[in-house]
């Protein structure tokens, strides 16, 4: 069952453990097909799975707003020396 809200979560890690912890409707296990980052609305980073079983396909959404604002901004946007 997907949830109404973003799951909040303090890593990426964080992301793959909760997918790795959810089964299918027919109770098969989810792989990650690909990954997916929004700054907008709010810091959502979006993972579609496809189940190893019967192949449904399936996304979830987390709030990264709370570990992004201190570790990805600086990375994402930082300026190489070249830049300067």
């Amino acid at each position: 069952m997907m949830p109404d809200k973003p799951i909040v979560v303090n890593s990426v890690s964080e992301e793959y453990k909760y997918i790795s912890r959810q089964h299918c409707e027919c109770d098969g296990t989810f792989k990650v097909v690909r990954q997916s980052f929004k700054p907008m609305p709010f810091e959502q980073d979006t993972i579609f799975v496809k189940c190893e079983q019967c192949f449904k396909k399936r996304k979830f959404i987390f709030d990264v707003s709370g570990f992004f604002n201190r570790q990805g901004k600086d990375i994402l946007f930082k300026k190489s020396n070249n830049d300067k």
